[in-house]
């Protein structure tokens, strides 16, 4: 019978008889190629894949990539996503092919990986070495491979003190890539567990410090999608890492379900202040929840997945979104991905055009982020208020300090924007929702079931338009966008009130 694959962005149906199309294929999208080459189809099935089907896809792959090269196939990333995804289906389904043929074509995984590892400075290397280094320990812990086994157990120590601020959240700038890398560690945790490995206390406590910022990245209505989205599986893979069970947990024996399960129970979430000082702030106050970001230095952290959210938020008032991170539905430098990851796809404030930072770079020193832009982005956290105050924008000329205080009663929010500088300037405010929205005389009326609100403002004016969020990578819902704004002589403070009705 055929069968439904699901990658990046797009699912495809497959028959027996043709398999091979399945790399064959012109796809799009680069990341939708990757996933069919990572096989990162076999962890997302929504039931256990029948191994003739592996075999006979895990034969087509050999068949045409079986030895490495410089292609995509054999990216060192892609080359680990592969090994672990074929191990873990193995260990509990049984081998695609033979343990001679599987052996050979694992090492010489290994072999690819340790040859071409993602280490391009400590200015350069992003979370990829973090997953060399699981692919490679994955692959020694099968293959009884000692050399591949203390190689990536070095790497996966070594880079968590790299990629993880002192907080545990990841530094890259994205909930979703946090989630992502914390599920990481798990499954080596649970691993070196399996393989009765020493390592294992120090993976869990990896594990540990990455799982207790969860509960402040998860609002009440859902997690905030801050930052990229990744391609490696839509988030609602990884929501049971919040709470509940999902189909990851289900690959696991009862033990190391349990292991986990109790782990997650184990961990008090972390200190808000800690949190904060790493560029996150959850808030709570009477039925409001929401998270803001502002990256420690302002630029959003390269390399990384972070977008150009300083001031941004999201915030659910209950179980619903009211403003939302419209996130990003795919990679690129230019065109529509390099927009989505600007601050106009952000609920955020925007001066005369510009982003609050400039396009980061890698190897900016701090002194010269600190020259251009001042220093770090400042929250400030009362009893019904929070406020952010940074330098971004003077840089540009005529611009001053922006500081930006969103105040709470049970039914209202107030926002207040206090803009230094000298000269007119064009304002911009943007909030994008999932409620619709209707123009009410000089005001917005915003609508979603039976919960109303009316936004107003004391000076500039609204418009309305549409526009998308994305759920997961390459698929997205419709959603509103509610923009403000004002040409003034500054300084000049600007103050948005938006009111629950019903």
């Amino acid at each position: 019978t055929e069968i439904h694959i699901s990658l990046p962005g797009f699912t495809t149906k497959i028959l027996p008889e043709r398999a091979g199309e399945l790399f064959d294929m012109a796809f799009d999208d680069h990341e939708t190629m990757l996933g069919a080459h990572r096989f990162a189809w076999l962890p997302l099935a929504q039931e256990v894949v029948d191994p003739n089907w592996v075999a006979t896809i895990w034969n087509e792959w050999t068949d045409r990539y079986g030895e490495p090269d410089n292609s995509w196939a054999w990216h060192p990333y892609t080359t680990a996503e592969r090994a672990i995804n074929i191990i873990t289906y193995s260990e509990t389904n049984g081998l695609p092919a033979s343990w001679q043929d599987m052996a050979a074509t694992l090492n010489l995984h290994g072999k690819s990986i340790i040859e071409n590892l993602e280490y391009y400075g400590e200015n350069n290397t992003s979370n990829h070495l973090s997953n060399n280094g699981r692919g490679l320990y994955f692959l020694g812990l099968f293959l009884e491979n000692e050399t591949y086994a203390e190689s990536g157990i070095q790497i996966l120590l070594n880079e968590a003190e790299r990629i993880f601020l002192p907080s545990g959240i990841l530094r890259e700038g994205s909930s979703h890539y946090h989630f992502l890398l914390t599920k990481n560690y798990i499954s080596a945790w649970i691993a070196a567990k399996r393989y009765n490995r020493p390592e294992s206390g120090k993976l869990k406590m990896i594990a540990r410090r990455a799982l207790a910022v969860i509960p402040r990245l998860v609002l009440t209505g859902g997690l905030p999608l801050v930052g990229d989205i990744s391609p490696d599986c839509p988030p609602s893979h990884l929501s049971f890492l919040a709470a509940g069970g999902g189909q990851w947990l289900n690959s696991l024996d009862k033990e190391n379900r349990d292991s986990f399960f109790k782990l997650r129970e184990s961990c008090r979430p972390v200190n808000q202040d800690i949190l904060r000082s790493d560029g996150w702030l959850r808030f709570d106050f009477e039925g409001w929840s929401g998270l803001w970001h502002a990256d420690p230095s302002g630029w959003s952290h390269m390399p990384g997945h972070g977008h150009q959210d300083c001031g941004g938020l999201e915030l659910h008032f209950k179980d619903t979104p009211l403003f939302v991170d419209p996130g990003r539905g795919s990679y690129g430098e230019t065109g529509v991905p390099a927009w989505e990851r600007s601050a106009y796809n952000q609920s955020t404030l925007i001066i005369d055009g510009q982003d609050p930072y400039p396009p980061n770079k890698p190897y900016y020193s701090r002194l010269f982020r600190e020259k251009i832009c001042g220093g770090s982005p400042v929250f400030f956290v009362g009893g019904d208020f929070i406020e952010l105050s940074y330098d971004g924008y003077t840089r540009l000329t005529g611009l001053g300090r922006v500081t930006t205080k969103w105040h709470f009663t049970e039914s209202t929010l107030v926002l207040e924007d206090s803009i230094l500088g000298e000269g007119r300037h064009k304002v911009e405010r943007f909030f994008y929702t999932p409620f619709t929205l209707e123009r009410h005389g000089a005001s917005i009326r915003m609508e979603l079931g039976n919960q109303k609100y009316l936004a107003t403002s004391s000076d500039g004016f609204f418009e309305i338009d549409q526009s998308v969020r994305w759920t997961e990578y390459g698929k997205s819902s419709p959603v509103s966008l509610m923009r403000f704004t004002s040409y003034s002589h500054l300084p000049k403070k600007y103050i948005i009130e938006v009111q629950r009705i019903s």
